[in-house]
């Protein structure tokens, strides 16, 4: 049975002013609800959470209460005309309807959502290292995917829990990876909701859009089985005589030196001479962008002297992970 009521949640508090959005909720089933942004933040003492309602102690509450109370009121007459009409009132029809007569969600400009992401790459591009910026154009691949699978067109105002399920469901089956497969690992599927949550939480703040309620966009995570060598297994695998096999051995070196420092293959790959000083190891990481200092021990040390005070190069990373398996 679809609902219409107010909502303030109280664990999403400003940490800036201590205050908390008003939201009108329709629950149209019981796992199609939306959020729609009164655009009035209180203190969550001045809410009545047992009866929703705003209490009378609030210094505006005439003021506010007549503005989320109309809200709430145009919801309610949307569903109700709907159901007059004979059309099904779901969340995206509601939404359409209704951010039709207050003039859609997006506030500035006649930007479309693509638009917005590409300056948001843009202003990330200088803080973040190029491998994450790999991860959110991906993001923009998949959506506009997800466009041609869906049929529809990716807008703000059709980011809700329908929208969730339905791309989750795109990307768990139908999103086309590198390789030309389908369908994508559970974590490239939680690294993508990720990335695309903090979009949407950047552009809030911004008040590019309302705040879009995301809280049950879960971000699944499957866990992964580490594997350890010991040192005297790594050093068996340096010993191997591959002098046969120029490609194997440097596949072999690189694995070896990544054993010995920790970095990932993304981190191995960029370093140059002038990243190493005596025997450390001086890089910026491409994901974090922090800068570390890696000791070097003997054998690593070793394979540097060995490729001229750098590392094999010329290494493709899937040919890395297909070769190294045969080591």
């Amino acid at each position: 049975m679809a609902s219409v009521k107010l909502l303030v949640k109280k664990h999403n508090v400003s940490k800036k002013d201590g205050k908390t959005p008003i939201y009108v909720q329709y629950n149209y089933s019981r796992d199609r609800r939306i959020l729609i942004n009164t655009k009035r933040r209180i203190e969550t003492k001045y809410w009545d959470f047992e009866n929703d309602v705003l209490r009378r102690s609030h210094p505006k509450y005439d003021t506010i209460n007549r503005h989320i109370k109309k809200a709430k009121l145009e919801i309610e007459t949307i569903v109700s005309n709907a159901h007059d009409d004979g059309t099904d009132p779901g969340p995206e029809y509601v939404l359409n309807e209704y951010y039709g007569i207050n003039q859609g969600t997006v506030k500035v400009g006649e930007k479309g959502f693509f638009e917005y992401y590409e300056d948001y790459i843009k202003a990330k591009s200088p803080r973040v290292g190029k491998h994450t910026i790999i991860d959110y154009y991906a993001l923009k691949k998949h959506l506009k995917g997800f466009e041609r699978w869906s049929r529809s067109k990716v807008e703000f105002k059709s980011i809700n829990y329908e929208f969730y399920q339905k791309f989750t469901k795109y990307l768990s089956h139908d999103a086309v990876k590198p390789n030309k497969e389908k369908g994508l690992a559970v974590n490239t599927v939680g690294k993508t909701l990720k990335n695309l949550k903090i979009f949407l939480r950047d552009c809030a703040r911004k008040n590019i859009i309302d705040p879009i309620d995301t809280s049950d966009f879960k971000v699944y995570q499957e866990e992964v089985e580490n594997i350890y060598l010991k040192e005297d297994e790594i050093e068996s695998i340096y010993d191997l005589d591959l002098s046969e096999d120029k490609e194997r051995e440097r596949i072999r070196d690189l694995f070896v030196l990544g054993c010995y420092t920790g970095l990932r293959y993304s981190d191995l790959s960029n370093i140059k001479p002038a990243n190493i000083k005596g025997d450390f190891i001086h890089l910026r990481q491409g994901k974090t962008m922090n800068h570390i200092v890696i000791p070097l021990n003997e054998t690593a040390k070793k394979i540097i002297i060995k490729y001229d005070s750098g590392i094999p190069e010329g290494i493709h990373m899937n040919d890395f992970n297909k070769l190294i398996k045969g080591i």
